[in-house]
């Protein structure tokens, strides 16, 4: 009778990313927030959330937007061939989008998405002291772009006009900044000084650069 067979353990998937594009300024994205606040204690997760700034003209300037998550809204649109942008739009792994107020197709989306993850170590994030270091393990043959975001949870705010005049809103991971680290070239590794700060994290994105799907990610604090 032979030796029992050694199991083999199990493949570590990439987590799935979510970005929210959201706007304090705007009456339907508390909801959504909401969802992805839900999702941020899951490891499998990397809830992200954008404040666009398209909705600062309408009474309340919004101090957690930028223009830049808007042109990132604006790229999705393009290459997903919709009509425009909106919020509260809900982008999984840069692929899918939905509204995203909606929990249960969020949640479905998310779980799909997981289902096709790929193995975690195709890229990784890792404290070193007060720096961050990127390895890039695989990319897509056709090229990728390798992005670092940094985001803060536990903003809240306190809206005194707009659509949310008198509402407390708490926030999900906001979105603090996008660097954009350059082509993924499998085997470089990338050193980022980032001193350790309370309530931020960060996530590293390898996204198809035709695309812009996320085909892998990794965070750390």
């Amino acid at each position: 009778m032979g030796a029992p067979r050694a199991e083999t353990p199990p493949a570590t998937r990439s987590p799935v990313v979510v970005e929210l594009f959201s706007s304090e300024g705007c009456s339907s994205c508390p909801s959504a927030e909401d969802v992805l606040r839900d999702l941020e204690g899951d490891p499998t997760i990397v809830p992200l959330e954008l404040h666009v700034d398209y909705w600062n003209g309408l009474g309340w300037a919004d101090p957690f937007s930028k223009a830049a998550f808007t042109e990132r809204q604006r790229v999705y649109s393009a290459r997903m061939k919709k009509d425009g942008i909106y919020t509260p739009q809900a982008i999984v792994n840069g692929a899918h989008d939905l509204v995203g107020s909606d929990r249960r197709g969020l949640l479905a989306a998310v779980a799909r998405a997981r289902e096709n993850a790929r193995d975690t170590s195709a890229v990784t994030l890792v404290r070193e002291g007060d720096a961050l270091v990127v390895t890039v393990v695989r990319a897509p043959a056709e090229g990728a772009e390798v992005r670092l975001f940094t985001a803060e949870s536990g903003l809240v705010s306190k809206v005194t006009r707009g659509e949310n005049a008198g509402q407390r809103l708490v926030h999900a991971p906001v979105v603090r900044a996008i660097d954009e680290l350059g082509s993924a070239k499998v085997g470089s590794t990338i050193r980022i000084a980032r001193p350790k700060a309370p309530h931020t994290r960060y996530a590293v994105t390898v996204a198809d650069t035709r695309t812009w799907e996320i085909v892998a990610a990794s965070t750390t604090e």
